[in-house]
């Protein structure tokens, strides 16, 4: 009997342990969010520092030698351009550019809590080394000519945009060349002339996750680059494509929402020569026209667990064309044998897709998919694991008792 006790005790010390554990990673958690949301994201407006431009195009610009910003360029340590509000009556805002330097920047920099505007494009940044550049919380918009772009990185490897807003731009919200491995998180494009964002010139293996692009032309292009992430995304209400990838290979469109893009006529998803992509769990729902459309030289491409709802005025909601010699998408998860929820599938049997192809979806879903389109705050997750806890220890309580 004493053998079993102690075996009790120790059970319920083990659940206490657990318990104590959940609520410290909680507590964390909560803690560092309310550190997140107890200061506004934008100083007051006296508090800006009001300036016409900011041009930089040496190392030494950040530092003494001319605009003497805190930091000291190190990874740990990097220079900080914030607060500051530009209204530029020329090309640019803040133009920093190192291409007519003898080597491109070797120091790292924030540029944050900025508010700006100009004729052409309201921050550019040329040639910096990778890993080196980060926009967080900025506000470009206003563009009225020329390249019409709120922010545009050329040859900036790995850089970090979070949480800015560029809208009402002539062209572009955000536009990306030749800069791979950029991270786009959280940034809203909305009302731009033409693309919300814009990837392009190998612009490799950028990751796209928990942007709002609304209200644009093309929600997002993705041109001549390869490897691209979009995840839990809000593509919605642009004139043309929600999503347009043209001459791009292995881009993943994984758990977005692409909605109501098109007018009466244009798609959620527009393929042309784009390979090996994945379309995976992604609400595509009153697109004008087809929710994925495919031309005839787009190839090896795979489309599973989507749910496709109304598009196309209600019509087929696929479209995939032909050529001689390319190979055929796959409308399902061969592994599963699971294909995609079509709202005007008549089973049983395949779902038709439109175009040249004559393909199908052999395995078409009869209920909507349950998809996640927004990220999950890792709190979150704690405080589910805090309740399951709780609920096992009182549970074991009231075994104990019975016993």
């Amino acid at each position: 009997m004493k053998i079993t006790k102690r075996k009790e005790v120790g059970g319920l010390w083990v659940l206490v342990l657990l318990i104590g554990l959940n609520l410290m990673v909680f507590s964390q958690d909560t803690i560092a969010l309310q550190n997140d949301f107890s200061e506004s994201i934008y100083p007051a407006l006296d508090d800006y520092i009001e300036i016409p431009e900011m041009f930089i195009d040496t190392d030494e610009d950040f530092g003494p030698a001319e605009w003497n910003f805190p930091g000291d360029g190190s990874p740990g340590n990097p220079f900080i351009i914030e607060n500051y509000n530009v209204t530029s009556g020329g090309p640019f805002g803040i133009l920093i550019d190192a291409s007519g330097g003898p080597h491109a920047f070797n120091v790292s920099f924030i540029i944050r809590n900025c508010i700006v505007t100009a004729l052409e494009v309201c921050i550019k940044i040329v040639d910096a080394y990778p890993n080196l550049v980060k926009i967080e919380n900025c506000i470009c918009s206003g563009t009225i000519a020329g390249d019409g772009i709120g922010i545009h990185l050329v040859r900036c490897d790995g850089a970090i945009l979070t949480d800015n807003t560029c809208n009402f731009n002539h062209h572009t919200g955000i536009r990306l060349d030749t800069t791979a491995g950029a991270v786009l998180t959280g940034n809203t494009c909305q009302n731009n002339g033409d693309e919300g964002i814009y990837l392009d010139n190998a612009s490799d293996n950028c990751i796209l996750n928990s942007n709002t692009l609304t209200l644009n032309v093309y929600g997002f292009w993705d041109q001549i680059s390869h490897g691209t992430l979009l995840n839990y995304n809000v593509i919605a209400n642009n004139s043309f494509e929600g999503i347009l990838v043209y001459d791009s290979s292995n881009v993943v469109i994984e758990n977005n929402t692409i909605e109501t893009n098109g007018g009466v006529s244009a798609d959620g998803i527009y393929f042309s020569n784009a390979d090996n992509a994945q379309v995976i769990f992604n609400e595509i729902i009153g697109n004008g026209g087809y929710g994925l459309n495919m031309d005839e030289y787009s190839n090896y491409n795979v489309i599973h667990h989507n749910n496709f709802i109304q598009n196309n005025q209600g019509g087929v909601q696929g479209k995939e064309d032909y050529t001689t010699g390319h190979q055929n998408a796959t409308w399902y998860d061969v592994a599963i044998q699971e294909g995609n929820f079509w709202f005007d599938y008549v089973g049983p049997g395949v779902y038709n897709i439109d175009g040249t192809c004559a393909n199908t979806d052999p395995f078409p879903l009869g209920s909507q998919v349950i998809i996640t389109t927004i990220v999950i705050p890792e709190f979150s997750l704690n405080l589910i694991g805090l309740i399951l806890t709780l609920s096992i220890f009182g549970l074991v309580i009231i075994f104990i008792k019975r016993k």
